[in-house]
């Protein structure tokens, strides 16, 4: 089995990082999606200094680390 959704994956030089499907957006209308389990600060500096200090990292402030961020994804 596969599953595979479009563009799953942000592209980085792309003003708006996700590209918004008009199609599905009725269903997360009304959702709220829970914060992840070990999204706490404590698992992230329980991690290796190379994941901590790593591209993804920087990645992940460019969608994440503000709600502005957050809402703009």
């Amino acid at each position: 089995m596969s599953l595979s959704f479009s563009a799953p994956h942000a592209h980085d030089p792309a003003e708006a990082q996700y590209f918004w499907q008009n199609t599905t957006e009725e269903l997360l209308t009304d959702k709220t999606i829970p914060a992840p389990a070990l999204g706490a600060d404590q698992y992230f500096k329980a991690l290796p200094e190379i994941v901590r200090k790593g591209f993804n990292r920087l990645r992940w402030t460019w969608r994440y680390d503000t709600q502005k961020n957050i809402n703009a994804a």
